[in-house]
């Protein structure tokens, strides 16, 4: 298969756009995280396959503590430095729960709804992107990190009321690096043990490529992030990520944040396939893509992952013809409307 090298294809989509190009922001790029109250937050509920554990702050505390720093890059580029944390390291915390294992994910769930899915490799063995606190630039994988739900910053219990009582944080044990800002979870109430049914990656190609993970697409298609729920005809609910911001993942070099998805190469124009793994394809033109909640790449079927005949993923949504819906979906590609459709 020949791929446009991804230099080449910006060039190719630079060509196609307007005089006077304008970025608007994606209102979905930034996470909405609406406090709660403050006693929903001073308990932490573990659900496992052998039942719910609750503990209490106190009883976290009892266990071996972590210390470091977290901070973190929102997805509008503001850094947060790095301040000095303490807390429970989630692998001290899980290996004192039944259940988890190398074929677990854990779900770190918010009191607002608001939730990331974490592997059992991230738990373990840290190894997230960084970045330079002065400049935000990517540090590639940075020093060693640890997954802690933190109940002190500065030396304090966290403020109920900016965070409540834990939070997920990215520690590092120097102040070098800052992390992702949606790996910061404020507010969390629950962990949830969730078995692996069998992971996938989408791959996502345009102007740059991505391999995603099930564990970031889980993140992303989080309720409070990026998530959104289409009912058909029969009121069965399926839940995913608008296509449209998947595509602003690759459409050019800015992958997440304001400005992700490009709207004046949207307008310039360009083609979108949308492939199954057996080849079977949906292809659409960039201005029906564009911002379209209603195309979405699900991977929930009433609340669970989808059957064998869907699985991973499937395309659905209300501006969608039936034949349009397809299943088993493993990459989104992205090309100039005037080359033809790769082949695999």
């Amino acid at each position: 298969m020949r791929m446009p090298r991804p230099a080449l294809l910006v060039a190719t989509l630079a060509v196609w756009m307007s005089a006077s190009p304008v970025v608007a922001a994606s209102p979905a790029a930034a996470r909405l995280h609406t406090p709660p109250r403050p006693s929903a937050s001073r308990k932490l509920e573990i659900v496992g396959p052998t039942g719910t554990r609750v503990l209490s702050i106190a009883d976290l505390r009892r266990l071996p503590a972590t210390d470091g720093w977290a901070g973190v890059k929102s997805s509008t580029g503001k850094i947060s430095l790095p301040e000095r944390v303490r807390g429970v390291a989630l692998k001290d915390l899980l290996a004192t729960v039944k259940g988890f294992g190398d074929s677990t994910n854990v779900r770190v769930v918010a009191a607002d709804g608001y939730a990331v899915t974490l592997t059992h490799d991230q738990v373990m063995r840290g190894g997230f992107t960084a970045y330079d606190p002065a400049t935000g630039d990517s540090l590639g994988p940075g020093e060693p990190t640890v997954v802690v739900l933190s109940y002190e910053r500065r030396g304090r219990p966290l403020d109920l009321l900016q965070g409540g009582a834990l939070r997920l944080e990215i520690v590092a044990a120097t102040s070098g690096q800052v992390a992702d800002g949606h790996w910061s979870v404020k507010w969390v109430t629950r962990l949830e043990l969730v078995g692996v049914k069998s992971e996938w990656t989408l791959s996502l190609v345009g102007a740059r490529s991505e391999e995603m993970d099930r564990a970031t697409f889980e993140t992303g298609a989080a309720p409070n992030c990026h998530g959104a729920v289409w009912k058909d005809g029969q009121g069965r609910e399926w839940a995913g990520i608008p296509l449209w911001l998947l595509v602003g993942r690759v459409d050019d070099a800015v992958p997440h944040g304001d400005g992700a998805f490009n709207d004046s190469l949207a307008a310039a124009g360009y083609v979108v396939d949308v492939i199954a793994g057996d080849g079977h394809r949906a292809t659409f033109e960039s201005s029906r893509v564009s911002r379209n909640g209603g195309i979405v790449v699900a991977h929930l079927f009433q609340g669970r992952p989808l059957p064998d005949g869907s699985f991973p993923l499937r395309l659905v949504g209300a501006a969608l013809a039936n034949e349009e819906m397809i299943g088993r979906i493993a990459r989104v590609e992205i090309r100039p409307p005037s080359a033809p459709p790769a082949t695999h």
